[in-house]
């Protein structure tokens, strides 16, 4: 991804296993999150991270967790994690019905994948 004509890299994890208990993430998830970032990420700058999980319900849904240093009676953010709630039977379906007009590409696949993180992106900014 590119800002301002500097490129920045933002990891993105998918998971095959769903949300834990209360729809809470797990640590070992944001550990390897918060790892990918410190080394694609510039030191001087929030990290930023998306992890994807799926879901049964057909509605895309978006979370926004903030991480904060707490220096004294300061506190600075230190990155942002997104995590993203994706029906996986639905996006299946989706690029299956795309195989079906003979128009399923690596290509095509990947756009689709790339527009849910693009929708991911987009809320909340």
């Amino acid at each position: 991804m590119t800002e301002e004509g500097v490129e920045k890299k933002l990891p993105i994890e998918i998971k095959y296993k769903r949300l834990g208990e209360r729809d809470k993430v797990n640590a070992s998830d944001l550990y390897q999150v918060f790892y990918y970032s410190s080394i694609l990420g510039k030191p001087d700058e929030p990290f930023r991270a998306i992890i994807i999980y799926p879901q049964t319900s057909s509605v895309l849904q978006v979370k926004e967790l903030s991480f904060f240093l707490h220096q004294g009676p300061k506190e600075r953010k230190i990155g942002t994690v997104r995590v993203v709630l994706v029906n996986i039977s639905s996006l299946i379906e989706g690029l299956l019905e795309l195989n079906k007009k003979s128009v399923m590409t690596e290509d095509n696949a990947l756009l689709s994948l790339k527009w849910t993180i693009d929708q991911a992106l987009s809320k909340n900014e």
